[in-house]
């Protein structure tokens, strides 16, 4: 979606450090996700800068919880025109500094 909208920066956050130290250092190719990684090294030159970014799971609630959607769908791809209500409180207690403690 990024690649379609022509966004040049951008800035790709994730609660795996694992997996973004994949992407950064790269894998062998003997690795099961060898080929995942591939392809997001293949996208992500498609844009001007890409900044790579961890952060924890209570910080990013609200894409823990599409991403909890998305394994429950029985497609490949769903985009989205209005944020789902599943979310939305979530969406609403992060513009409100609403703050969440990790472990708990």
């Amino acid at each position: 979606m990024t690649v379609e909208r022509r966004f040049s920066n951008v800035i790709l956050e994730s609660d795996s450090k694992n997996a973004i130290n994949f992407v950064l250092r790269g894998l062998p190719k003997h690795h099961p996700c060898y080929n995942l990684v591939q392809n997001i090294k293949s996208l992500a030159r498609s844009f001007h800068s890409v900044v790579w970014s961890h952060v924890f799971r209570e910080a990013n609630t609200a894409t823990d919880a599409m991403a909890h959607m998305g394994q429950s769908l029985n497609c490949n791809y769903r985009e989205f025109s209005s944020l789902p209500s599943q979310v939305d409180y979530l969406i609403l207690a992060d513009l409100a500094s609403v703050s969440r403690r990790r472990g708990g």
